[in-house]
């Protein structure tokens, strides 16, 4: 919905993996929040045109109905700061070979999702 200019930060489920078991061995960030977040942020245009080359779709931007409208939180990009310093964390699953490793899994499997 939109025009997509809203950014986001996006992990690959891998390097999620990666931090939750970090953390879980960590003492030091044993109570502690930590968000993780990718190397930069995308606009939901970026990734709509960049999905849509790599699975050979067109994708369609809709104006917002209104009783959606409300629930859009504009921009958001985690600041992983915090997980580098005390889990030695980053990600390491860029965007493009996300969506990839996403796509080819959903070709594979997909019709256990129908």
């Amino acid at each position: 919905f939109g025009d997509g200019a809203q950014k986001r930060g996006f992990n690959f489920v891998s390097d999620v993996v990666d931090a939750l078991l970090a953390a879980a061995a960590s003492d030091e960030a044993a109570g502690r929040v930590l968000n993780l977040g990718g190397r930069r942020a995308y606009s939901l245009k970026e990734l709509s045109q960049l999905f849509g080359r790599l699975a050979g779709a067109q994708s369609v931007f809709v104006p917002f109905p209104e009783h959606r409208r409300v629930i859009d939180i504009g921009d958001y990009h985690a600041d992983w700061t915090k997980a580098r310093t005390l889990l030695g964390w980053r990600p390491r699953v860029g965007l493009v070979t996300g969506l990839r490793e996403t796509l080819a899994y959903f070709r594979r499997h997909g019709r256990h999702y129908r």
